[in-house]
This record gives structure tokens, C-alpha cells and sequence, in this order.
């Protein structure tokens, strides 16, 4: 009759470490994705810095650059990239 309430222990023991290895794992590889976002978005605005500077100086703007291809129409700035697409306005906001 013990032998029944220590195999019960030992199976709930067993599931509330694989409940906790999960909840481990998923916020690591949750924040990795975020990180991974941060990254990108940040890689996004320094390319959009570097095609406005070449836009200034009248320079080659390549199709791609960073991973991204570009596309600049006459006041913004398109970057796209395999998940997501970063508009930048180009000029004052006064009109």
C-alpha cells in the first residue's frame, strides 16, 4: 500500500519538472525572438540612416543592403525584409 503513494509521488515530482522545464524553454526561446526583433528593428533604422545620408549626398542607392531591399519613393524610405517592412518618412514634418 506505501509502495502506491510513493510511485503517485514520484509521478507528480516527474510532472511538475517537466512543467517547469517548458516554462524554461519557452521564455528562453521567447526571448531570443526578442532580441532577435531588436536586432533587426536596429539594423533597420542604421540602414535607413545610411540610404538617407547616400539620398543627401546625391550617391548610388543599392537595391539591397543589410538584408534588406530598398525602395525609395519620393518622401519615404521602404526597407523590407523576409518578416517585416520598415517605412521611414524623409524631410520636416512642417510641411
Amino acid at each position: 500500500m506505501r509502495y502506491g503513494f510513493l510511485v503517485l509521488d514520484m509521478v507528480i515530482g516527474l510532472l511538475l519538472i517537466a512543467i517547469v522545464m517548458v516554462i524554461a524553454f519557452s521564455t528562453i526561446s521567447h526571448q531570443r525572438f526578442l532580441i532577435k526583433r531588436a536586432f533587426e528593428m536596429d539594423l533597420a533604422n542604421r540602414t535607413a540612416m545610411n540610404i538617407f545620408v547616400r539620398i543627401v549626398t546625391n550617391s548610388e542607392i543599392p537595391e539591397t543592403s543589410n538584408g534588406f531591399q530598398i525602395n525609395v519613393l519620393s518622401d519615404k524610405i521602404i526597407l523590407e525584409s523576409s518578416t517585416k517592412i520598415y517605412v521611414y518618412q524623409i524631410g520636416d514634418d512642417d510641411g
